[in-house]
């Protein structure tokens, strides 16, 4: 048997995992190992479309993005990193049903100081004109929100961390997690062990999983995502922002001619297993030709089929965990791993390493926020 020690390990090699090691590594912490079930960012950070937003309707979220862009510009200039930052803009549309929620969010970033524009009917049909606007009322636009490609941000975060003395084992699918007098004390994968006394939970959507190990409950849940890759006669422009459409909860990007389309899924769906048959993808066809009517001559020329790590509320978890020392976790993204993985793990290293938090609040996020609701309302009931 290989034992190994460590003074941190991480299970799981996403952009979360990978720019959780490379900030520890910047504060300090010499040991640090990353474990990896397949190839590194080979999961939903792989899959992702990159997206990076400052639109959203509350204070934490919008300030993960902030802190996240902290890491982007350190990684943007260095001139080793062969990709970029394209600002391709990101539209919201709603219609009376969403236009309050949309206008208190619009609110909420305006008090922020962010560029964003607020859209009227008018506005929308200059910006959109391939969109049919039946049952839209209003919208917004930030034209600074846009696009980073997630693989060339993981292949600089493997070299950087590699040649910083960082440990990635890459195909090693971790098997237990040994903890004794309530302490973590090692991780075991095949026939090594490697001892730390901080493990960090980083496996996106299998971290319930992982808790499992530890016999701890973590509130992430698998959900399969699927989009459409269209192109032909779309009746789309070669490139256009990215259009959110919260009527009927699509979405859709023309990128070099190449057209992305997502649905969010009518309910919410459970599962590691993600199916794409034929009838699934018409309809998701269907419903966004509601909005994109050019969509209704397009040929669908890929699919790309992902998981999503899902929380009760929407938010990450980032913290230690109750019951166990040592342990903490770092997943359950919704969906955002790419724009605010960054930001929260480097605020996650900082509490890790120094005790506190400096670069966000991470109560907000904090693993047991939910048990801890539970107790207040039972205590409040009586």
């Amino acid at each position: 048997m290989t034992i190994r020690r460590t003074d941190i390990t991480i299970i799981g090699a996403g952009i979360v995992g990978l720019s959780l090691a490379w900030h520890l590594q910047r504060l300090g912490v010499d040991r640090v190992v990353v474990l990896e079930r397949g190839s590194a960012g080979g999961q939903s950070t792989g899959l992702a479309a990159g997206g990076i937003r400052r639109q959203f309707a509350t204070r934490i979220e919008i300030e993960m993005t902030l802190a996240g862009w902290q890491f982007y510009e350190a990684v943007l200039s260095d001139p080793s990193f062969p990709g970029k930052f394209e600002p391709a803009g990101y539209v919201f549309l709603a219609g009376p049903q969403q236009a309050e929620s949309l206008q208190r969010a619009w609110a909420l970033q305006h008090e922020l100081a962010l560029p964003v524009r607020w859209l009227e009917r008018s506005d929308l049909a200059d910006l959109c004109p391939y969109c049919d606007l039946a049952g839209l009322s209003c919208g917004t636009l930030c034209a600074d929100d846009g696009f980073i490609r997630p693989s060339e941000v993981v292949q600089w975060l493997l070299r950087e961390c590699r040649s910083r003395g960082i440990l990635i084992r890459e195909h090693t699918p971790v098997d237990a997690l040994e903890v004794s007098a309530g302490r973590i004390r090692a991780v075991r994968s095949g026939s090594a062990r490697t001892f730390s006394d901080v493990v960090v939970n980083a496996a996106g959507a299998w971290a319930g999983v992982v808790g499992t190990m530890a016999g701890v409950n973590i509130p992430v849940e698998p959900s399969p995502r699927i989009k459409l890759i269209a192109e032909g006669n779309t009746g789309l422009p070669g490139e256009t922002p990215m259009i959110v459409d919260l009527p009927s909860g699509t979405y859709l990007r023309s990128n070099r001619a190449r057209t992305t389309v997502g649905v969010k899924p009518e309910k919410r769906v459970v599962s590691f297993r993600v199916e794409a048959d034929v009838g699934l993808l018409l309809s998701m066809l269907r419903r966004a030709s509601a909005r994109f009517p050019g969509l209704r001559h397009a040929q669908v020329r890929g699919v790309i089929k992902g998981l999503y790590e899902l929380t009760p509320d929407g938010l990450p978890l980032a913290g230690p965990v109750a019951g166990v020392a040592g342990l903490y976790v770092a997943a359950g993204f919704n969906g955002h791993g790419i724009m605010h993985g960054p930001g929260v793990t480097r605020a996650l290293a900082q509490l890790i390493v120094t005790g506190s938090a400096e670069a966000l609040d991470l109560e907000r996020l904090h693993p047991d926020r939910f048990e801890r609701r539970a107790a207040e309302e039972r205590v409040s009931f009586l």
